[in-house]
């Protein structure tokens, strides 16, 4: 058992929610706000480790935003993603994570899947545990890890580039010289789908506060105070 010891929280945005209030993929009965993510990474995630808590946040938007789910496709099949930041157990390289950390077989490993998905401080927890493992493999810089999150030179990899960009965005606005709309447009500069037939490989998938206005009232309401909430 990797989560038997995680804390129980209260998540899930209330109430019936449409189709069309919803980004792709989140999912509402499994969302947990920004500030409930940022809290729990901060908790999590190991000063040394040469990646910040932004980043990771990037992440976690870009992938479900925000929400602790099994990977949707878009054909409307199940991928191999679990989680906020959707870890891929059945990867070979997350094979080695799991096998050295936890001392389990990911691999068709169900009973892992539903743990990771039961609890989203398990799979906050575990993702930032997998930042540290490669650090301590000899992942030392931040680009490094983005390359691991990606999943290193495939398809995902002009995504790399869009995070980095985003990142010093991200941190700037949660350090205190943004306000909500400057997190929200942060976050919105890393949320990129791959396509290899676009220009660079990668076609914008933004969540617009216009468009999602109850998505993002929930996610991060307007009442967040950024000095209190989000600063470390």
């Amino acid at each position: 058992m990797i989560g038997s010891a995680d804390l129980t929280i209260e998540y899930g945005a209330k109430g019936s929610w449409s189709k069309a209030e919803c980004p792709f993929p989140w999912q509402p009965e499994k969302a947990l706000t920004f500030t409930q993510t940022t809290g729990w990474i901060t908790v999590f995630l190991d000063k040394a480790v040469p990646i910040s808590r932004a980043m990771v946040l990037l992440f976690m938007y870009h992938e479900t935003r925000f929400s602790n789910i099994r990977q949707v496709l878009r054909s409307g099949n199940k991928g191999d993603g679990v989680g906020l930041a959707q870890i891929e157990p059945m990867n070979s390289d997350k094979q080695e994570f799991f096998r050295t950390v936890y001392g389990i077989n990911s691999s068709q490993n169900e009973s892992l899947i539903a743990e990771l998905l039961a609890n989203p401080l398990t799979s906050i927890r575990v993702q930032c545990e997998y930042y540290k493992h490669k650090w301590r493999l000899g992942v030392n810089s931040m680009r490094g890890l983005v390359d691991a999150q990606a999943g290193g030179k495939t398809q995902n990899a002009p995504l790399v580039n869009k995070f980095m960009a985003a990142e010093p965005l991200l941190r700037s606005a949660m350090e205190g010289s943004g306000n909500r709309d400057t997190i929200i447009n942060a976050l919105n500069a890393c949320s990129y789908a791959v396509d290899p037939s676009k220009p660079g490989g990668v076609v914008k998938m933004a969540v617009p506060l216009a468009g999602f206005r109850r998505y993002w009232d929930f996610t991060l309401p307007a009442s967040t105070n950024l000095l209190l909430d989000l600063r470390e």
